[in-house]
């Protein structure tokens, strides 16, 4: 059955668009902060869009006669937002505001025939707040609600089946900006902690048997941070902002079961190192521009490699 690896595939697959989701919110967190630090701190309401596409393999650490498959996988997405109360203090301010996004997830497995790839639609709900404080002190949380739903299709049967559910995206992460003393970097370290909750709606294949792909939960942790360079333009409200950045992801997972016709174990979903680079440029007192690039590899036999572009922009009125 050419359809049996797109099954085992799919609930790694959208728990990886989940934390690409995630990375994505988190950056652009990041960006809004920069709201707060501007001149006489005048905090206004900000409207903000930012787009993000990535493409990654999947390695499994199980075999083939373990039914471990490998995957290509292309997610692209774009969210808008906006940030709808701010409440501050002499030395501290916090937002909080909304999101919505739309995806699409593209999942072909590797070496299978009769393989064809799937493609899957997902809409988000999002919710988060950010603290910042004068002391370079910051947290941020972050709540998503997705609906998925898609076809899975093979060469030789077409469609087999619609699958569709539900996934819960949820982080709290913290940093704290350092003045190094040296040319002006700032040293950024980081700590995020990421839990997911993936639930599928129960499903018939064309082959008249039921697809039972469950509920699945994960905790991931991300440690790293960010070293950042700003450059202020002798034109009021002009800044320009480079930045590296290194962190390394671990899930702590249980194993997986799915069932369709028999019991199949799902293989691992792994550690991660990402690095990568990105510019934040303030163009005026109302609009910054910001763009992003990401490299992801895996460090445990199972595991995604690949990598994310992101872009956006953000305008204060």
């Amino acid at each position: 059955m050419p359809q049996l690896p797109s099954y085992l595939l799919l609930p790694h697959a959208l728990f990886h668009t989940g934390l690409v989701d995630v990375s994505n919110q988190h950056e652009l967190l990041e960006i809004m902060q920069s709201a707060f630090h501007e001149a006489a701190k005048k905090r206004k309401t900000n409207f903000f869009i930012r787009g993000y596409g990535s493409n990654h393999s999947y390695t499994s650490n199980l075999s083939v006669f373990e039914y471990g498959y490998g995957a290509d996988l292309d997610y692209n997405n774009a969210t808008a937002g906006i940030v709808f109360n701010t409440l501050e203090s002499k030395d501290s301010a916090s937002s909080f505001g909304v999101m919505g996004g739309y995806g699409q997830l593209s999942l072909h497995p590797r070496a299978v025939k009769h393989s064809q790839k799937s493609v899957f639609d997902k809409w988000s709900g999002k919710l988060y707040a950010n603290l910042d404080h004068d002391t370079g002190f910051y947290a941020n949380g972050f709540l998503s609600y997705d609906f998925f739903k898609g076809d899975v299709v093979t060469l030789s049967r077409g469609k087999t089946a619609e699958l569709k559910g539900r996934l819960l995206n949820a982080a709290l992460s913290g940093g704290q900006a350092i003045i190094t003393g040296y040319h002006g970097f700032i040293l950024e370290p980081q700590l995020q902690v990421i839990y997911q909750s993936l639930l599928f709606d129960e499903a018939r294949d064309i082959d008249r048997f039921d697809i039972d792909l469950g509920k699945h939960d994960q905790l991931i942790g991300r440690i790293g941070g960010r070293l950042i360079k700003a450059f202020a333009s002798s034109e009021k409200g002009h800044v320009v902002s480079f930045y590296s950045k290194l962190h390394v992801a671990h899930s702590y997972e249980k194993k997986r079961i799915v069932h369709f016709k028999d019991a199949f174990q799902l293989g691992a979903f792994g550690s991660t190192v990402e690095t990568g680079a990105g510019v934040h440029a303030q163009l005026s007192n109302a609009i910054a521009l910001h763009g992003d690039l990401l490299y992801q590899h895996k460090l445990t036999k199972a595991g995604f490699s690949g990598i994310s572009i992101s872009g956006g922009l953000r305008y204060q009125f």
